[in-house]
């Protein structure tokens, strides 16, 4: 039976290459954004009081990225870390959660090629931490951002997850 006589095959053979083409662009901007990375570090007078996060750009263009995605000026307004006791068990994330439209240029970071942007959070503010912490990971789906023309224009989205950070 020939293939593309049966409506049923047609059908499958066509959602396969459908499938196939969004897979090779997925991986393809996928590929592109891997010059965006991220480290975290302690800084604080006790493990997981305050940490550093550095982003590091190796990007050939300048990227931009939203401060609710990065913990702009210290704050966070969704769950961006893994925070977890020494036993293992994670603290809930009890910070502000709030949908955000496009950002405008105001609202976003600046990361030049070759750059880096260090941040700082105090953890404390925005997880209920009852004891000590025992391993902290920056984890986030993150939209990244290029200028042209003066506008925002979306570059590509990117999982960027950092080091894990332990107290042992």
């Amino acid at each position: 039976m020939n293939i593309m006589r049966n409506p049923r095959r047609r059908y499958i053979k066509t959602a396969f290459i459908l499938i196939s083409l969004i897979m090779n662009s997925v991986q393809a901007q996928s590929d592109e954004m891997s010059g965006v990375s991220v480290t975290i570090s302690d800084v604080g007078e006790n493990f997981g009081d305050c940490i550093e996060l550095a982003f590091r750009n190796s990007l050939v263009d300048n990227i931009y990225l939203a401060i609710w995605d990065v913990a702009g000026e210290g704050e966070l307004t969704k769950n961006l870390f893994q925070v977890y006791s020494p036993e293992g068990g994670l603290y809930p994330y009890v910070g502000k959660m709030i949908k955000r439209p496009e950002p405008s240029k105001k609202q976003m970071l600046s990361i030049s090629s070759g750059g880096s942007l260090t941040l700082k959070v105090e953890l404390n503010q925005f997880y209920k931490i009852t004891s000590s912490v025992g391993k902290v990971a920056y984890s986030a789906f993150v939209p990244i951002y290029t200028v042209v023309d003066g506008k925002v224009a979306l570059k590509g989205m990117k999982q960027l997850d950092s080091n894990d950070l332990s107290s042992t």
